[in-house]
C-alpha cells in the first residue's frame, strides 16, 4: 500500500458549481448499523448525496476514506468529503488497482498502472481546498475495490466512507455502482454516496424522516 500526506492548496471552485448547497439526505441507522436497503432505495431516485449513518455518528467525521476511480463524480466525492470533515480530520483519498492490472505492471516496460494512478491522485489533490488542521493522504490499494476499501476503512477506524454512485433509476442495484452497493451493505461506519449529477456540495445535512 502506498501512502503520502499532502496539504492541498486553495483554488477557485468549479465554474459549474451553482450558488447554494446540495445537502445530503440522512438515512438513520437501523439497529445500530447502516440501513443499506433504505439508502439504496433513496439513491435510486435521488440526485443529491445520501448519507447512511452508522450507530454513534454524532459529530463531523474525523477519519474519512474517499474512494475514487477517477470518473467525473470522483472529484465531487473528494470535495464533499473535505467539506464534511471535522476539525483536524484525516482524509484518505483511496484508489484500488485490480490484481490483474498489478500483474500486468510487473511485466510492462514504461509507465505502469500504479504510476498513472498515483499521478491522477496527485492531480486530484491539487484541486481540493483544505481547512487548517485537516490533512490529506493519497492511498493506493491493490485488489477488489469494495473489499480493499472496506478493509482499509475498518483497519483505520474510519467514521465515514465517501463514494460515488453511477446513474440512478428504479432498478437500484443495477444502476448504483456495484462497489457502492457492496460498501453500503457491509460497512461498519457511515457511508456517503454522491450521485453522478450532483451540482454542488457543502453545508449541513438534511434528515430523511
Amino acid at each position: 500500500m502506498y501512502m503520502e500526506t499532502l496539504h492541498a492548496p486553495s483554488i477557485a471552485p468549479d465554474e459549474d458549481v451553482r450558488a447554494g448547497a446540495t445537502l445530503p439526505v440522512i438515512v438513520p441507522a437501523n439497529d445500530g448499523v447502516v440501513d443499506a436497503d433504505t439508502a439504496l432505495s433513496l439513491i435510486g431516485i435521488s440526485n443529491v448525496p445520501v448519507l447512511a449513518v452508522a450507530n454513534g455518528f454524532t459529530r463531523s467525521p474525523r477519519r474519512i476514506v474517499a474512494a475514487v476511480d477517477f470518473s467525473e463524480v470522483s472529484l465531487r466525492v473528494a470535495r464533499l468529503a473535505v467539506e464534511l470533515a471535522g476539525p483536524n480530520a484525516l482524509i484518505y483519498l483511496a484508489h484500488a488497482i485490480s490484481r490483474d492490472s498489478a500483474l500486468r505492471d510487473a511485466s510492462t516496460v514504461g509507465l505502469s498502472c500504479r504510476h498513472n494512478a498515483a499521478d491522477a491522485l496527485l492531480k486530484m489533490c491539487a484541486q481540493l481546498r483544505l481547512a487548517p488542521g485537516v490533512s490529506l493522504h493519497r492511498i493506493l490499494l491493490q485488489g477488489d475495490p469494495a473489499t480493499e476499501v472496506l478493509a482499509f476503512a475498518t483497519n483505520g477506524s474510519a467514521d465515514l466512507i465517501a463514494i460515488g454512485s453511477h446513474g440512478r433509476g428504479f432498478l437500484t442495484r443495477e444502476f448504483v455502482g456495484g462497489v457502492a452497493t457492496r460498501i453500503l451493505q457491509h460497512s461498519r461506519c457511515s457511508v456517503l454516496t454522491v450521485p453522478y449529477d450532483v451540482n454542488s456540495t457543502a453545508g449541513g445535512p438534511t434528515t430523511n424522516a
